[in-house]
């Protein structure tokens, strides 16, 4: 025979369970969303260490165009003196 005291007892262990189920598929959508968000972001990261190589590569030329150019300058100015 059930007496109102554990009826009572199920009612509550019932809630606390939808509560928990509730919250647990909570934290599985959070993980889903995150999971999502970091692939986002690890490829954004790797667009941009491939951008960087490039403007690395840029400067690296723009550099050793700039030296050439100053030592041009500089031999002509040493054969017109």
């Amino acid at each position: 025979m059930i007496t109102s005291g554990s009826l009572r007892k199920i009612i509550m262990t019932t809630i606390n369970l939808d509560k928990l189920t509730t919250q647990i598929d909570a934290l599985i959508n959070t993980c889903e969303h995150l999971k999502i968000e970091n692939n986002h972001l690890r490829t954004k990261q790797n667009q941009l260490i491939i951008e960087n190589e490039a403007l690395t590569e840029k400067n690296h030329l723009a550099k050793a165009k700039l030296a050439a150019m100053l030592d041009k300058l500089r031999s002509l100015e040493l054969a017109h003196e």
